[in-house]
């Protein structure tokens, strides 16, 4: 089996340049989790990981806290930008006072300065998610050269995004596609092996809700029509941040019948919790509802019934009642799907966040 290289794309919150790595949900990297349910089955065990797999961390967290240590000109900045936006104006006054509480946080460990500013600077800056979307694009591009220059032929490569970085990857893909990010894009003959979207904000976060749904970030089996062949949406029942103005892959014209009938696009609602911290990339991957289509349709795995039933009983068994099953319920009440401001879903989201501290 080829080596396959996933290019991880990080969410809100702070990260390292090699995140992946890094502890995280369970006090194990998103690797070491990836690596754990791999080792539960046997079709997959029999090809070593470190030969098959490549997890690769595309960090933009730097360029976020950059501008958080001069947060103060930033929020004068986005309350200008803010009143320009189309999408936004209406709500305006209410983004301007979650900037003006978000300044007074600014370099505290507090929710409003490592998740809400990282919102509201995506949200309202649109030269600074150009800038990332950029930056993001640029790494894919060196990573593809590198590879093809070390191994002489193009890589097998997927994308896994989570949370904001979904919103990343989409523009991200579109700008590969589309424009010239660095000295080059991408041409019609090439198609990621899979991508994978978590808590998928890209349609909450977009500046062009017209023009959402149309261009390359598609699977399609047409080359020249969609970025991938295999495509992967997840989101959580309890998790608020993919839920609210959510990707809906049913638009009209926006899935590929013939990529259907292969069965090779997913559109998951996990229910089940593993922990408090609901909304971590290890909470989702650990679900063998998520990581069991993920692996079939990323390496082709095989999985028998036996394999299966045993996954989900013994995930099962690491689910929480009691304590979490109050958080299951509490977080299900909060239900940001039926928002229709952003006011209302950063209430959700702060709700959200008190919560799992409260049951951490």
């Amino acid at each position: 089996m080829a080596k396959h290289h996933i290019l991880c794309i990080h969410g809100i919150g702070e990260h390292t340049p090699k995140w992946v790595d890094s502890k995280d949900d369970g006090d194990v990297s998103f690797e070491e989790t990836v690596r754990a349910q791999w080792q539960k089955y046997p079709w997959l065990e029999q090809h070593r990981f470190d030969d098959v797999v490549e997890l690769h961390s595309i960090c933009y967290d730097d360029d976020i806290r950059k501008l958080l240590k001069n947060w103060k000109d930033q929020a004068v900045a986005i309350k200008k930008a803010l009143a320009k936006s189309e999408l936004l104006a209406a709500e305006a006054d209410w983004m301007t006072r979650a900037v003006d509480e978000a300044s007074d946080e600014a370099g505290e460990a507090d929710w409003r300065e490592t998740h809400l500013a990282d919102l509201l600077l995506i949200l309202g800056l649109p030269t600074f998610q150009d800038a990332l979307v950029t930056y993001i694009g640029d790494e894919i591009l060196k990573f593809l050269r590198a590879r093809m220059k070390q191994d002489g032929k193009m890589p097998q490569v997927s994308i896994v995004a989570h949370s904001a970085g979904c919103a990343m990857a989409h523009k991200a893909i579109q700008a590969l596609y589309h424009e010239e990010v660095g000295d080059r894009e991408l041409g019609p003959h090439f198609q990621f092996k899979l991508v994978c979207m978590i808590a998928n904000t890209s349609f909450t976060l977009t500046r062009d809700r017209k023009n959402h749904y149309s261009g390359w970030a598609r699977p399609s089996l047409t080359l020249g029509q969609g970025c991938c062949a295999r495509w992967i949406s997840v989101n959580h029942k309890c998790d608020p941040v993919g839920r609210f103005m959510k990707f809906d892959s049913r638009t009209p014209g926006w899935l590929d019948p013939a990529v259907v009938a292969q069965g090779w696009h997913h559109d998951i609602l996990l229910r089940d919790v593993s922990s408090a911290n609901i909304h971590s990339i290890n909470h989702y991957f650990r679900d063998p509802a998520f990581h069991i289509p993920f692996f079939r349709l990323a390496f082709g795995a095989q999985f028998s019934e036996a394999d299966v039933a045993r996954a989900f009983k013994e995930f099962k068994a690491t689910t929480l009642d009691g304590k979490l099953t109050a958080l299951r319920d509490e977080l299900e009440a909060l239900d940001p799907g039926e928002a229709t401001t952003y006011q209302a879903w950063f209430g959700a989201l702060a709700a959200f966040v008190q919560r799992i501290r409260d049951h951490a």
